[in-house]
């Protein structure tokens, strides 16, 4: 699976949002982020 230009980037220097857009969410993106969750290591 491919990653958006600079996601990696994104994800390792954000730190905390303070405000967020009121814009709504595409579906896509939210079932891309669930799906990396599911792939992604766990402490258990």
């Amino acid at each position: 699976m491919a990653a958006e230009p600079g996601i990696f980037e994104t994800i390792y220097t954000l730190r905390s949002l303070r405000r967020f857009k009121p814009d709504p969410v595409p579906r896509e993106a939210i079932h891309k982020v669930i799906e990396a969750a599911t792939k992604a290591p766990s402490a258990s």
